[in-house]
């Protein structure tokens, strides 16, 4: 048995396919590094915007403890884990 690569020829359409999950995946790594660049200078984990403006899931607040993240409502609120 040989472990030589194999060569398989793909249609152009799974190619696209291919191309395009290759072009999403670059697009969530990259989003993923900016919210890990955001929460190490700010510690937020995420900031809600459209309906979700004012929310914030974040490690900074008063009430997060060992950096326990929190869920924080627009009027300051912390909600833990064990509220929600």
């Amino acid at each position: 048995m040989s472990n030589a690569p194999t060569s398989v020829r793909l249609s152009q359409r799974t190619r696209q396919q291919l191309e395009d999950i290759d072009g999403r995946m670059s697009e969530i790594i990259a989003r993923a590094i900016d919210l890990l660049h955001r929460s190490e200078t700010t510690g937020d984990l995420w900031v809600g915007s459209g309906i979700w403006s004012g929310w914030r899931v974040t490690t900074s607040h008063s009430t997060s403890s060992y950096g326990q993240p929190v869920l924080v409502r627009p009027n300051g609120q912390a909600l833990g884990p064990g509220d929600i």
